[in-house]
């Protein structure tokens, strides 16, 4: 369901009557709702099943604003290199959830597309998103940049994997605001056990704080437990 929110609910009134945008799958839950919410904003926006139906939409018709490559129900985004092969290429945004940084790294790479947002932000700011890159029709980094940017994303993932349970637990109470002292007494330990869980979630993170290993939290953290809990945190 889209969120009622003044950021875009509102239609662009500068717009043309007819700015198509392809959604490549549709049938998710995501395809339908941001394709709702880009048409509140003015955008004509048309549902495509797979590669054949973007193949044949692109042998149709090149009037198309943007294209935007959404994860099925496996996570997979789709290829449309091949389908657009020999046709005017749009331009592309690829909407990621809780995929491989690295997969994302090389979709940039192969110039499949030209951004990537993430699906696991708030959804008012991920319409706004879209809508902004839409308007601009400009990548907001270079390639190279965001090809460095989310590789080492991937290696910042990668090290949530070490952590123990227990300091997964830890972590959550840290991602909740806690302090060492409430996480021991919630949890009816020693405040020095606890401090030695926070210690070795800073080390395997690879951070010198506290703060650190939240803000890394939030910005590329995988883990079921953890992203659970920024979900709730947010309350979506």
């Amino acid at each position: 369901m889209v969120r009622k929110n003044p950021e875009f609910m509102s239609p662009r009134a500068d717009l043309p009557d007819v700015q198509r945008v392809w959604l490549l799958p549709s049938g998710t839950i995501l395809s339908a709702a941001l394709g709702a919410g880009l048409t509140v904003l003015g955008w004509c926006t048309v549902q495509l099943a797979g590669e054949d139906a973007l193949a044949s939409a692109a042998r149709q018709t090149s009037a198309v604003s943007g294209l935007i490559l959404l994860p099925d129900a496996q996570g997979t985004l789709p290829d449309p290199q091949a389908a657009l092969a020999g046709r005017p290429r749009p331009f592309v945004i690829a909407v990621s959830m809780g995929g491989a940084f690295s997969i994302l790294a090389d979709i940039v790479e192969r110039r499949v597309a030209a951004v990537v947002l993430d699906a696991e932000q708030p959804f008012t700011s991920l319409v706004a998103g879209v809508d902004r890159l839409l308007q601009l029709r400009t990548a907001a980094y270079d390639a190279t940049s965001l090809v460095a940017a989310l590789r080492e994303r991937e290696q910042e993932a990668r090290r949530f994997s070490a952590l123990t349970p227990r300091e997964q637990h830890v972590l959550c109470a840290l991602l909740a605001g806690c302090s060492a002292a409430e996480i021991a007494a919630a949890d009816h330990v020693s405040l020095p056990t606890v401090r030695s869980h926070i210690r070795a979630v800073l080390t395997k993170l690879g951070v010198s704080s506290q703060l650190a290993a939240v803000a890394l939290t939030h910005r590329s953290c995988r883990e079921l437990a953890l992203i659970d809990r920024i979900r709730k945190l947010h309350h979506f």
